[in-house]
C-alpha cells in the first residue's frame, strides 16, 4: 500500500507528508497541495507484534497507548513514553521523544534497536545502528523528511508499578544548576522535571522527581531520602514527598501520559476556553537554560494573556550511545534542559502569537539552544541557528532515500541550503 502511495506521487509529482497520530501543533502532519499518507490505517491492531527477554517490534503506525498496554500485560516498558498517548511509534521517533524519565534514559530515538523503513522510491531498508546507519539517523528527530518509518524495534526494560516521588516549589531560577547537579548523584532517581512559574518579571521552579519501584514498602523507604535531598535546595518553600501506584490517577502527569491506563492528559492548566495553543520546544545547556528563562519571563510579563501556562521542562540525558546524536548540544553536553513553551490566543489574535514566538525563537538561539520539531517553526533564518547543519552523510542519506524529491518536512530548508 505505502509504495502504490509513493509511486502515485512519482507519476503526479505530488509533495507526500507521512502522517502518525497527528499529535505535533505546527503542521507536521498535513499538506498543501499534496497527499497525506497516515500511517495508522497500515498497521492493524497488533499485527506483527513481536517481543524478546529486552526488546519488542512493532508497526511504526501503532501508537503509544496501545504498545504500553501490550507491553503492561508481560511485566515490562519502554524506556521513554510521552504524554501523547495517541501519538504513534512513528511519529514520536520523528520528533526524538522525551519525558521526564529522560533524565535517566535520554530520548526515546536512544533505544532503537533496529528500523524498517521506505524511501519514495518505494525501496525498503533494514537500519540498525551497525547497517545503514546514516540512513537511521536521517529518520530520527527530523519530523518526516527522509520518508515512511514502516515497523521498528525498541529496547524494553522491566516495569516497576510504584514510585516515590518529590515535588518541591518555589525554588529560585537560579538554583537550577544545583538541583541538577545534586539529584544526579541520587543514581536510583529516574526522572526529573517540572514547571517554570512566572512571579511578575522573575520564575522560579516546580521541580518533580520521582524513584521507581517494585512495591510499596520499597517508595516508602525512600521518604527519608527525599527529606535529605530537598534540604540541598536553599530558598525553596515547601516540598511533598507521595506514594503512587501506576493505577492511581496522577494530577501530575507531563511526562507519564498514560502511565495511568484510564486517563489520559490533552487539556492544558490555566488555558481558557475558546483559545488555542502553540507550543514551542527548546533545549539548553542548564547555565544558558537561565539566561532563556529569565528572557521569557521579561517577554510573558509583557503579554501575559498570550504566555498564560506555566513552561514544561525536563532534564535530558545528552549523551547516551545510539542514535539520533545531531539533536545533541554539543559532546561535552551531559544533560540538556528542554522546555515546552505554549502561546495561548483567540485564533483571530494568531498572527500575533506568532510574532512572539518568533522573538523568543530569536532569544534561544542567541543562548545557544536547539529547537525540537514538534511545535512552532520559526523562520528559515532563526530555523538555521537553532539547529545543527546536516553533515555529507545525512544530505547522502536523502538523496538516497528520497530521490524524486517528493517528501515534505518542516525541516526541509535546512537540506536545501548549501553545504560548506
Amino acid at each position: 500500500m505505502l509504495r502504490s502511495c509513493f509511486k502515485q506521487a512519482v507519476e503526479y509529482g505530488w509533495s507526500i507528508v507521512v502522517r502518525g497520530g497527528g499529535q505535533s501543533f505546527g503542521g507536521q502532519s498535513t499538506c498543501l497541495g499534496g497527499a497525506v499518507v497516515d500511517m495508522t490505517r497500515m498497521t492493524e491492531h497488533g499485527s506483527g507484534r513481536q517481543i524478546g527477554s529486552d526488546w519488542c517490534k512493532c508497526g511504526a503506525g501503532e501508537t503509544v497507548g496501545s504498545i504500553q498496554a501490550f507491553l503492561r500485560q508481560r511485566g515490562v516498558r519502554l524506556p521513554i513514553y510521552t504524554s501523547g498517548t495517541d501519538a504513534t511509534i512513528g511519529g514520536v521517533l520523528a520528533l526524538g521523544g522525551v519525558s521526564g524519565r529522560s533524565f535517566r534514559r535520554g530520548l526515546l530515538a536512544h533505544h532503537v534497536l533496529e528500523l524498517e523503513v521506505m524511501g519514495t522510491d518505494g525501496r525498503l531498508w533494514v537500519c540498525r545502528p551497525d547497517h545503514n546507519r546514516n540512513l537511521m539517523d536521517l529518520f530520527l528527530g527530523t519530523a518526516g523528511l527522509a520518508g515512511a518509518l514502516v515497523s521498528v524495534c525498541l529496547r524494553t526494560e522491566p516495569l516497576k508499578p510504584w514510585r516515590s516521588r518529590l515535588k518541591v516549589s518555589d525554588i529560585p531560577l537560579e538554583e537550577l544548576e544545583e538541583v541538577y547537579r545534586c539529584c544526579v548523584r541520587e543514581l536510583e532517581l529516574v526522572s526529573l522535571e517540572g514547571f517554570v512559574v512566572r512571579k511578575g518579571e522573575t520564575a522560579r521552579l516546580e521541580v518533580h522527581a520521582a524513584i521507581e519501584c517494585a512495591d510499596r514498602l520499597e517508595a516508602e523507604r525512600h521518604h527519608s531520602r527525599w527529606e535529605s535531598l530537598q534540604l540541598k535546595w536553599p530558598g525553596c518553600s515547601g516540598a511533598m514527598v507521595t506514594t503512587g501506584s501506576i493505577d492511581d490517577p496522577l494530577k501530575f502527569s507531563a511526562s507519564l501520559g498514560g502511565w495511568c491506563r484510564d486517563e489520559k492528559y490533552t487539556r492544558l492548566e490555566g488555558l481558557p476556553d475558546g483559545q488555542a495553543a502553540l507550543p514551542i520546544s527548546l533545549a539548553f545547556h542548564p547555565s544558558d537554560a537561565v539566561v532563556f528563562v529569565k528572557r521569557w519571563a521579561r517577554l510573558a510579563a509583557a503579554n501575559p494573556d498570550v504566555f498564560a501556562t506555566r513552561p514544561y521542562f525536563a532534564m535530558v540525558a545528552a549523551r547516551l550511545p545510539g542514535v539520533g546524536n545531531w539533536l545533541r548540544l554539543s559532546e561535552s553536553v551531559e544533560h540538556m534542559v528542554a522546555f515546552d513553551i505554549f502561546a495561548s490566543f483567540p485564533f483571530q489574535d494568531r498572527i500575533h502569537a506568532q510574532s512572539l514566538l518568533g522573538e523568543l525563537a530569536g532569544s534561544a538561539a542567541d543562548c545557544r539552544g536547539r529547537l525540537y520539531p514538534y511545535g512552532w517553526m520559526p523562520g528559515t533564518d532563526v530555523l538555521r541557528r537553532l539547529f545543527p547543519k546536516p553533515d555529507g552523510a545525512m544530505h547522502e542519506a536523502r538523496r538516497t532515500l528520497d530521490p524524486a524529491g517528493l517528501q515534505r518536512s518542516v525541516l526541509e530548508s535546512l537540506f536545501d541550503c548549501p553545504q560548506e
